[in-house]
């Protein structure tokens, strides 16, 4: 099951990295489902942070990928478990997530893929419904600190 969410989550990605992102069939009478997290940019490896979502639809669940930041087809999601929420009447959730500069994910065809933030690669964190027919999702950019003390 988790994959078909990873396959959302890459498609978020995706849409995120050309600039055209669009929510569900609701998106021309809702504010667009957003994500962020505090502290924010620029994070050090393992740091502890705060994310917050809003806008999606009431009592939805959400997992909360760490991903890279390419186009597709080079789309790779951390294969960690999620961080899972659920929204309230508001449609507004949040939870407390480990983030790491490196990750393990796999890649379109189903290979290990290895990606270093800090190198080469822009990573994002992408908030995808697990519970909706249609996929809401919502995705912001990551940067980690070159100082990783």
């Amino acid at each position: 099951m988790q994959q078909r969410y990873l396959i959302a989550a890459a498609a978020a990605v995706s849409l995120f990295s050309v600039g055209s992102l669009q929510q569900g069939a609701a998106a021309a009478v809702s504010p667009a489902p957003s994500i962020s997290f505090q502290p924010g940019n620029p994070v050090q490896d393992g740091s502890t942070v705060t994310v917050r979502t809003s806008d999606f639809p009431a009592d939805s669940e959400l997992d909360v990928f760490q991903c890279n930041g390419a186009a597709a087809p080079n789309v790779v999601c951390s294969t960690a478990a999620p961080l899972t929420l659920v929204s309230n009447q508001a449609g507004a959730a949040s939870g407390t997530t480990t983030l790491s500069r490196k990750f393990d994910g796999t890649d379109d065809q189903g290979e290990p893929v290895a990606i270093d933030c800090a190198v080469s690669q822009e990573c994002v964190l992408v908030a995808v419904t697990v519970d909706q027919d249609d996929e809401f999702s919502a995705v912001t950019k990551l940067s980690f600190s070159t100082d990783q003390r």
